[in-house]
């Protein structure tokens, strides 16, 4: 069987399980969250985190939440958000970007740089040396992306519609070559409720999580507990980036990158884990939760 043949059937496969798990109220979706977390999804009347973020990802159908999840066009929003020169000094510089994989130009492009796809989580990859890269296969793991649909199955609505492109970026590495740390901060209302820290998110990955003053908060959010993170010294401008992207929005979690004290943006995220994080203890699920009033309308 070819590979795009698969690819075909696994699209139609998700499609199909989406539709009946909808039609049937949800069963698959309620089973996965409670082998995660322990007690039951509910959808008519979420109290916790995790349960609000599945009750976003089924029932929020805010349109500005595809443009937010598209790696490509959440670009234009920070830059009409923030202003260009703003945008200019805190976007990952964008290197190239194309929906034919085969037009990727690996002889002009620096040494190092990542690829990943506009429409999905998961769909990166990192180049540390452009000269020892099998580009064959690189082409045809991009176009194996852009073929793959993401977030059906998960009910990830803001993804389905997203523009399917190959993006390059220029690495980000601190002075002694090491891949910088993760800022993630959820934003309630335009407010920061907490601060994730993830450190070395492609080998041992743990996770600390801050408050938005930088005390270290005691709990777990589905990786191992980390180490103490220093208190960023962009902290504050960080803290005043994500109200301005956050804006209205009920929920969005802002990351960023912290490079030689260089400050990036990098993604705005709507459904953080799928809603399938286990947070410990399970009272700072439901304590996160009451920070997040649900649209009413829709409820």
């Amino acid at each position: 069987m070819s590979g795009s043949l698969k690819i075909y059937i696994r699209r139609m496969e998700d499609a199909c399980l989406a539709f009946i798990d909808r039609s049937l109220g949800y069963p698959l979706e309620k089973k996965n969250f409670k082998k995660s977390h322990g007690y039951a999804l509910d959808l008519k009347d979420p109290r916790s985190f995790n349960q609000k973020i599945c009750w976003k990802k089924i029932h929020d159908r805010n349109p500005l939440l595809r443009v937010l999840a598209d790696k490509y066009k959440v670009r234009e929003y920070i830059s009409s958000t923030l202003g260009e020169p703003a945008a200019d000094r805190v976007l990952i510089p964008l290197l190239f970007a194309t929906d034919d994989p085969r037009k990727l130009p690996f002889d002009t492009l620096p040494d190092s740089f990542v690829l990943k796809s506009s429409h999905g989580s998961g769909f990166n990859l990192l180049v540390h040396d452009r000269r020892s890269l099998d580009r064959a296969e690189v082409v045809a793991r991009c176009g194996a992306w852009l073929k793959t649909s993401y977030g059906v199955r998960a009910h990830e609505w803001a993804y389905q519609r997203a523009s399917k492109m190959i993006l390059v970026e220029r690495m980000l590495k601190n002075s002694d070559g090491s891949i910088p740390a993760d800022y993630k901060f959820s934003m309630f209302h335009g407010k920061c409720g907490f601060i994730q820290v993830d450190f070395d998110r492609f080998g041992a990955h743990t996770r600390s999580l801050y408050d938005p003053q930088w005390n270290k908060i005691d709990a777990e959010w589905k990786w191992p507990r980390g180490g103490d993170a220093s208190r960023p010294v962009c902290l504050d401008e960080m803290l005043r980036l994500a109200e301005k992207l956050a804006g209205s929005l009920d929920f969005v979690r802002v990351d960023f990158y912290v490079v030689d004290g260089k400050l990036y943006v990098g993604e705005l995220t709507h459904y953080p884990e799928r809603g399938r994080g286990r947070i410990t203890p399970r009272e700072f699920d439901f304590e996160l939760g009451r920070l997040w009033s649900l649209p009413t309308a829709s409820r």
